[in-house]
C-alpha cells in the first residue's frame, strides 16, 4: 500500500491510522478554531507568513491537545495540512491577486469581486464551509500589510468562485461564507457548481447570453448592441487548476481547448501538481501552448525561451501542499516516461504550484 518519504517524518499510513484508532482526537485537531478578532491587539500573535503550515497554524492558535506524544505532533500537522491544503495555497495568491498586481487592476471587473473559475474541481468542491473560510482568513491577514502600500484598494473585498468540472457533484448547492471579523478584508466567498466541462459551460453562457439579447430585442426596438462573443473572455478575473495533470499522456489531449481558452483570456492562472515530474509535465504543455498562442513575451516572464527545452520549471514547492501521501493512480506510466528517483509512486496534493500571470 503506502508509504511515506523519511524526510516527512511518519507516514502517510501512520497519520491515517493514527486517526483511525484515535477518532476522538482526530476530530478534535481537526476542528477549526474561532477566527482572530483582531490582528493588532497586544494578546494576539503576528500575522501569519505565508511560507510556512506551521506559521499558520500558529498564528491561527490552532490547539493540539496535551495528551497528544510530542511524537505524534507531525503526524496531526499532516492530518491539519490536508484539508486546509487548498484553501490555504489559494489565500495564499488571493491577496497578491487582489492587491498587488497593476495588470490585473486594468483588467478586472469594475465591481470589487475577484470572479474566479476552478477548473476541473474534485474533491476541494465538498471541502466543508469552515476549512474555506480560511483562504479568507489568510488573504485578508496577507493583504493588511500590502494595503499599506496601495492606496486605490478597497477596504473590502469579495471572492466568487465557479467550481466547475464533471466531477463536481449536481447536488451541490450556491452559497456564500462569510468572515464575520472586524479587520477583515476579504469577507465573502461566494461558491456555485457546474458538473460540465468548460467548454460546455461556456458555450451554455453563450447560448443565453444571445438568447437574452434576442428576448430584448423583441421587447424593445431600442437595444441596438448585440451579444459580444469577447465578452466570454471576461467572464472571470482568474483561474484556478489544482493537480489538474494537463501535462499525463491519459489526460493531456482533453485539456487542449481548456488551456487554450484560459490562456487567450490572459488571466492570472494559479497552477498546482502533485510531484516535480508533474510540474515538468504540466509545464512543457502550458510552455507549448503560449507559444503556439503567440505570447512570447507572457512566456519569457517565467524563464521559458523559445529556442530553449531546458530552461528551468517555473513551479516552486508550496508551502501549503498536503502532507498526506498518496500512491500514484498513472505511477506505471510514469516510469515508462522515465519516472523520478525514490519515491516517484507518491504524490501528495498541491506539492508544488505556479502562479501565471
Amino acid at each position: 500500500g503506502r508509504r511515506g518519504h523519511a524526510n516527512q517524518g511518519k507516514s502517510y499510513v501512520d497519520a491515517r491510522d493514527w486517526a483511525q484508532q484515535q477518532p476522538g482526537l482526530a476530530r478534535e485537531v481537526l476542528a477549526v478554531p474561532p477566527p482572530p478578532l483582531g490582528l493588532q491587539d497586544a494578546n494576539a500573535p503576528p500575522a501569519p507568513s505565508a511560507s510556512s503550515l506551521e506559521s499558520y497554524i500558529k498564528w491561527r492558535q490552532w490547539d493540539v491537545p496535551p495528551m497528544i506524544s510530542p511524537e505524534d505532533r507531525g503526524v496531526v500537522l499532516s492530518l491539519i495540512s490536508h484539508p486546509l491544503t487548498f484553501p490555504l495555497t489559494l489565500g495564499r495568491h488571493m491577496s497578491s491577486t487582489l492587491l498587488n498586481s497593476e495588470r490585473d487592476s486594468r483588467n478586472r471587473n469594475s465591481s470589487s469581486t475577484l470572479r474566479l473559475c476552478c477548473i476541473g474541481a474534485r474533491a476541494e468542491a465538498t471541502l466543508p464551509d469552515e476549512y474555506w473560510r480560511e483562504a479568507l482568513l489568510l488573504s485578508s491577514a496577507l493583504s493588511a500589510d500590502l494595503q499599506t502600500v496601495n492606496e486605490k484598494v478597497d477596504t473590502s473585498t469579495s471572492t466568487s468562485i465557479d467550481f466547475i468540472g464533471p466531477d463536481v457533484s449536481p447536488h451541490l448547492q450556491s452559497k456564500t461564507i462569510v468572515l464575520d471579523v472586524p479587520w477583515a478584508i476579504n469577507r465573502t466567498l461566494e461558491m456555485d457548481f457546474h458538473k460540465h466541462y468548460l467548454h460546455q459551460y461556456i458555450a451554455k453562457r453563450h447560448r443565453d447570453a444571445r438568447n437574452s439579447v434576442s428576448a430584448a430585442k423583441d421587447r424593445s426596438a431600442e437595444v441596438q448592441d448585440g451579444f459580444d462573443p469577447a465578452s466570454l473572455l471576461s467572464l472571470w478575473d482568474g483561474f484556478v487548476l489544482f493537480n489538474p495533470g494537463i501535462g499525463h499522456p491519459n489526460l493531456a489531449k482533453g485539456w487542449v481547448p481548456t488551456l487554450r481558452y484560459i490562456l487567450k483570456t490572459e488571466r492570472p492562472v494559479l497552477m498546482t501538481a502533485h510531484s516535480h515530474l508533474d510540474s515538468e509535465r504540466d509545464w512543457s504543455v502550458l510552455k507549448a501552448t503560449m507559444l503556439d498562442l503567440g505570447q512570447d513575451e507572457r512566456l519569457q516572464r517565467w524563464g521559458g525561451h523559445c529556442d530553449d527545452d531546458s530552461e528551468q520549471n517555473p513551479y516552486r514547492v508550496n508551502p501549503f501542499a498536503s502532507r498526506l501521501e498518496y500512491e500514484d493512480p498513472f505511477c506505471e506510466a510514469d516510469l515508462d516516461l522515465g519516472g523520478e528517483q525514490d519515491g516517484s509512486k507518491y504524490v501528495r496534493p498541491n506539492m508544488f504550484s505556479l502562479l501565471l500571470d
